[in-house]
């Protein structure tokens, strides 16, 4: 009867007028020898996976995509397409187990009990991994992978029953094979380009030596945290034509292991961090599959994902919601300090120039520097005024970890008009920030200082620190307009036009391009701009 139960599955399976339907207990029940050829399927979204085991190894095939897991070493297969991913297999710090007092790492593969099954959520197909039993500690984990969808994004979910026992720290899913990879994004800072063979070594967020080296000393962890130092939660690679981007949907405790040295490659994986000393909710990430893409694609897939989820509000909405709001759009901007005095304490105080630690520019004096852009024609400004407060800046309150909106962090994007201009960053900038948020809060983007990237992103302008500089004044006007034109509107693309990555050109939705060159210091905005 088992038999002719599972014929008659496969025979439903290849009608397309049938729907199939798992005795899922009669399917835990079959004989050993039946394992190697399980048939199921399940929809996913408008998609249909079919879900199979051999020899082994798990196969989740949807229409476009297939995934390959294999028992035994956890390693990780994704055809898509053309084009082949490969995930490394389990390593000896996959997690990190708490009990007793004590912390233990150990492979996820090493559990002593592990068990794989079909799953279906309705909306999410895959297979479901229980794993238990490391060295008989009281924890439990349970893992999916699942094809999502009718783009059949590759979902993670990871959710544990901790006892005496809790997870500090998970590494999963593995980094991809990193032999296999061209190029890595990153969106720490406002995008980063990383070609696997850089020459440097490269940190998302260590600090480095005068010769481009990491600082030994610079063991930064808790930053590594993803809403803490980066502006969104994704990164993504590309491979040959074809593209793949990571999306952390569970960000406020995902952080990620990281290493890229001088020559490469590059190998990056999600970090899970403890919260309040155990797994504290269900964490998951999604990898989107981009048959002919680069990193306009990614940041694109990424804008999608932020709008689906609510994340994103336009600038338009912002404006409708409260009018003023229009009045920033070309206005320049300028940060004024009153009292800088910093504590002894404070990660900002200079040890070595001391007389750095303390400046005062009293109220009349900053009120006669704002008279003076009027005298030359700066009708409106935005002012940023900080050092107020009665000790001065940086004195009544405690340097605190949580993240502050004027880093440009995207959980910020609903609920801000403007944020201050994060830097560029090291190894080769790309603007992934502004292709995914042009449209959804302003930002100077280097303001007058770097003024070719402030215009490549169509930043707002900044009022410069020599307002009787002509030559300033006149960038600061140009930035000013082309805000005005471009600050309602998406960046549609972005391109680097030499090998060198010394040239580039962004187009926003009107049509409007923006041309630069680092090396001769010029640019080229069309239609040109009518002031």
């Amino acid at each position: 009867m088992q038999v002719l139960l599972i014929l008659l599955l496969i025979t439903m399976h290849n009608s397309s007028e049938s729907k199939e339907v798992i005795d899922l207990k009669l399917w835990n029940e079959r004989p050993s020898v039946w394992e190697e050829v399980l048939p199921g399927n399940g929809k996913s979204g408008s998609s249909v996976v079919q879900v199979y085991s051999n020899n082994g190894k798990w196969f989740i095939k949807g229409k476009k995509h297939e995934v390959v897991f294999n028992e035994s070493d956890f390693s990780l297969t994704v055809n898509v397409y053309t084009t082949s991913w490969s995930m490394l297999p389990s390593q000896e710090n996959d997690i990190v187990i708490k009990s007793q007092g004590k912390e233990v790492y150990v492979r996820l593969s090493d559990a002593g009990k592990r068990q794989v099954e079909y799953f279906d959520a309705g909306y999410k197909t895959g297979i479901k991994i229980v794993l238990s039993d490391w060295d008989k500690l009281n924890l439990k984990l349970y893992l999916t992978l699942c094809l999502e969808g009718k783009d059949e994004d590759l979902a993670f979910h990871v959710s544990a029953e901790e006892g005496q026992a809790t997870i500090r720290q998970l590494n999963w899913p593995t980094a991809l094979n990193p032999e296999d990879i061209d190029y890595t994004f990153l969106s720490n800072m406002r995008g980063v380009l990383l070609p696997r063979d850089w020459p440097r070594p490269y940190h998302p967020i260590r600090t480095y030596e005068r010769h481009l080296s990491i600082t030994p000393t610079d063991r930064s962890e808790v930053q590594s945290n993803m809403i803490e130092n980066w502006s969104m939660s994704w990164w993504g690679f590309q491979k040959g034509k074809s593209a793949l981007i990571v999306i952390v949907e569970t960000p406020d405790d995902a952080a990620y292991k990281f290493s890229h040295p001088a020559g490469g490659p590059t190998v990056i994986c999600p970090h899970w961090l403890s919260s309040l000393g155990k797994s504290s909710y269900p964490l998951s990430i999604r990898m989107s599959f981009i048959e002919n893409g680069n990193y306009v694609d990614m940041s694109k897939r990424y804008r999608k994902y932020v709008m689906d989820i609510g994340q994103f509000v336009s600038l338009k909405e912002k404006i409708a919601r409260e009018p003023m709001v229009e009045k920033l759009i070309g206005t320049p901007h300028l940060r004024q300090h009153i009292l800088r005095n910093y504590k002894p304490e404070s990660r900002r105080y200079d040890i070595v120039n001391k007389a750095n630690n303390y400046r005062l520019i009293t109220f009349d004096e900053r009120a006669q520097q704002l008279r003076n852009l009027k005298s030359k024609g700066i009708e409106r400004v935005f002012v940023t005024l900080a050092g107020w407060t009665y000790l001065g800046y940086d004195r009544q309150h405690p340097d605190v970890m949580s993240p502050s909106p004027e880093a440009g962090a995207d959980w910020v994007i609903p609920y801000v008009d403007y944020t201050s201009g994060a830097n560029a960053g090291s190894c080769i900038p790309a603007p992934l920030y502004t292709l995914v948020y042009h449209d959804a809060v302003m930002t100077p983007e280097g303001g007058n200082r770097d003024y070719l990237r402030c215009l490549l992103n169509g930043g707002d302008p900044s009022v410069p620190g020599d307002i009787t500089n002509e030559k300033d004044m006149g960038i600061m006007r140009t930035i000013s307009t082309l805000h005005k034109k471009v600050a309602l509107q998406e960046m549609t693309n972005y391109e680097f036009l030499d090998k060198d990555y010394r040239k580039e050109r962004s187009t926003f939705l009107d049509g409007t391009t923006v041309t630069i060159d680092k090396d001769t210091g010029t640019f080229e905005i069309l239609p040109e701009l009518k002031y």
